[in-house]
C-alpha cells in the first residue's frame, strides 16, 4: 500500500507540478537577466489538459503511457504544447520509477487497480 502511494504521489507531481512550472523563454538580452515570468494562461491550459488526458494514462509493463494521439487530444481541446509537456512529464515519472527500481529492485512500485 505504501508503494502505491509513492507511485500516486510521483504521478501527481509529474503530471501536475513539473509542467506547471514551465516559464516563457526570454527573447531579448535584457529579459534574460530578469527573473522569468510564469504564463498563467498556459498553467490553466495545462491543468485542464491534465484532467482531460488523465483517463488515457495507462500502465504497460513497468512504464506509464498516454494512450491517445496528439490529433485525438487536439479534438478534446488539448494544445500541442500541453500534449508534449504531458508526454515529457510521463517520461520523467518513468525515469524516476526506473531509478527507484534500480536502487531497490525488491520493491513493487505499481498501483493496484483491483
Amino acid at each position: 500500500m505504501k508503494n502505491s502511494w509513492i507511485v500516486i504521489l510521483l504521478l501527481l507531481v509529474g503530471l501536475g507540478y513539473f509542467s506547471c512550472s514551465k516559464m516563457e523563454e526570454a527573447t531579448k538580452a535584457l529579459e534574460q537577466d530578469a527573473p522569468p515570468k510564469i504564463d498563467s494562461l498556459y498553467l490553466k491550459q495545462k491543468e485542464e489538459a491534465n484532467l482531460r488526458l488523465a483517463h488515457y494514462l495507462a500502465l504497460e509493463g513497468e512504464r506509464y503511457v498516454l494512450n491517445i494521439s496528439q490529433s485525438e487530444a487536439e479534438r478534446l481541446g488539448v494544445s500541442t504544447k500541453c500534449y508534449n509537456a504531458i508526454l515529457e512529464d510521463i517520461a520523467t515519472v518513468n525515469a524516476t520509477l526506473k531509478e527507484l527500481r534500480r536502487n531497490d529492485p525488491k520493491k513493487n512500485f505499481r498501483i493496484d487497480r483491483s
